[in-house]
């Protein structure tokens, strides 16, 4: 039984619903005539199950469909005189209205309405739809954090090879990575959706300085979240000339990503999923994980584990572990990485070790760390020192990239995770990213560090500026095979 609809009246192109008739009455425009309220109930479906919905601000529509919101409020009211209709209004996004001022403009005048004549079973629905895809950034490691995701993309002229004896050379990576996150795209529908992926001949063409995409949310206990669920559907999205149904479209975006030296890779959990405490068995989460990848074309998985409650509670280890081997037992020749926040890797906080013990015991199945450098609070990374030597701040002191390092982690595992912006972290941790290849480059003189960066997130560098200041100069160190 479905309860109501929350129908998106926006961004459906020359079908732009942006006056009273087009939306409520007789929409006549574009390749989607006939799609109004009342023509929707007048075709069967009852009336008050049709809630309309609009973009709060222009910013959150990517095309047509952005009204304002006084005007819906009249229009909502001029619908009930007419032909009854009550259902209420919805916005895209809640993020865009803190005061609730758009809200009570657009769904005011209707309850007022309905209030007053006592003719609505209830007062009108109001509706606010709000995404992790927004700020889906990782909170400090005792809180409940929301997911960091990043993308990372390898040097073309150096690489390690770590594949397993089946010789098919897939967990191959270039060095330095250079990885990004995507979390969201703008656009929902066609050649849209592939230049919020990053794929090349879609994109910006310096975007595809990353060389390794993440896309985010696949979740254990249920089915995938934002762009994962995008990818894992992309037939459905009018994706056009790249295959008959999902299965090709995705063989030849991947197609597309290699070719151009690019992984592209499914990363799990984040905020979304906290599966440990949840409950999740460890191996059919990694198995289920694994078959995933086999069945999307994808070239590997990264575990976003922060199920920070469990890590402090010392059950977090070993569930990692028997997720990492579950893993391996399905999918042996694809790329596995970790990202965990910079303090899992505390040698004292972790009554079981933390990251250190997962490293430890089935390092050898982890191909590198996408480590969240950032939204560790009074921990914040900020200074090459602090980032890369010895982090000395708050709670989780001795946790840079080098103490890692020197309690047996590999330096060549150590990618290091920053928010693209600064509206991308939740607290600390973001540098500018001239800072970051600066640093980089240091340390690659100092200690010989060139694993490479990441961001969280892609969208925010659709150009690929960003990844250009964060890895250039380390590329450039790394020329001549040098990181090989």
């Amino acid at each position: 039984m479905i309860d109501f609809y929350f129908i998106q009246f926006y961004n459906q192109g020359d079908t732009s619903y942006d006056t009273y008739d087009e939306l409520f009455t007789a929409a006549t425009k574009g390749a989607f005539p006939g799609t109004a309220v009342k023509e929707i109930a007048d075709r069967g479906v009852p009336l008050q199950k049709l809630v309309v919905g609009k973009p709060i601000v222009q910013s959150d529509t990517t095309n047509t469909g952005w009204v304002s919101q006084t005007d819906l409020g009249a229009w909502g009211v001029t619908a009930y005189d007419k032909f009854g209709w009550n259902a209420g209004f919805g916005h895209w996004q809640y993020s865009s209205d803190t005061t609730g001022k758009a809200i009570r403009d657009a769904a005011g005048p209707l309850e007022s309405k309905c209030i007053a004549a006592g003719t609505c079973s209830a007062a009108s629905a109001i509706i606010s739809t709000t995404t992790p895809s927004v700020s889906q950034t990782t909170q400090t490691t005792t809180d409940t954090s929301t997911a960091a995701a990043s993308t990372i993309t390898a040097g073309a002229t150096t690489s390690l090879t770590t594949a397993t004896s089946s010789g098919t050379g897939l967990r191959k990576l270039d060095y330095p990575l250079r990885v990004g996150y995507v979390n969201k795209v703008t656009s929902w529908w066609g050649d849209g959706i592939l230049k919020g992926l990053g794929v090349p001949g879609y994109a910006d063409s310096r975007a595809s300085d990353y060389n390794i995409i993440m896309l985010a949310f696949w979740c254990c206990g249920g089915a995938p979240m934002d762009v994962a669920l995008l990818w894992q559907n992309i037939g459905d999205y009018g994706v056009g000339g790249l295959g008959a149904n999902s299965k090709e479209i995705q063989a030849a975006i991947r197609k597309k990503f290699n070719d151009n030296g690019i992984k592209v890779i499914i990363s799990a959990f984040g905020a979304t999923e906290f599966p440990t405490t949840a409950g999740y068995d460890a191996a059919t989460c990694g198995k289920n994980l694994a078959q995933f990848v086999i069945d999307n074309n994808l070239d590997g998985a990264d575990a976003d584990w922060e199920d920070n409650g469990a890590l402090e509670q010392g059950v977090g280890e070993q569930w990692l572990i028997d997720f990492t081997r579950a893993y391996r037992a399905v999918s042996p020749d694809t790329i596995l990485a970790h990202a965990p926040q910079g303090p899992y890797f505390s040698a004292s906080f972790y009554k079981n070790g933390g990251y250190g013990k997962v490293e430890q015991t089935v390092g050898a199945d982890i191909d590198f760390y996408f480590i969240q450098f950032y939204n560790q609070g009074d921990t914040s990374y900020d200074t090459y020192d602090e980032l890369f030597v010895k982090a000395t701040k708050g709670v989780f002191a001795g946790t840079a990239v080098k103490e890692i390092a020197d309690r047996g982690t590999p330096l060549q595992k150590l990618v290091v995770g920053k928010p693209l912006v600064k509206s991308d972290a939740t607290n600390t941790g973001y540098i500018a990213q001239t800072d970051l290849g600066a640093w980089a480059a240091q340390a690659y003189d100092a200690f010989g560090w060139h694993a490479g960066v990441g961001h969280w997130q892609y969208s925010s560098d659709p150009t690929g500026k960003a990844i250009r200041d964060a890895s250039g100069p380390l590329l450039s160190k790394c020329s001549g095979g040098k990181c090989a």
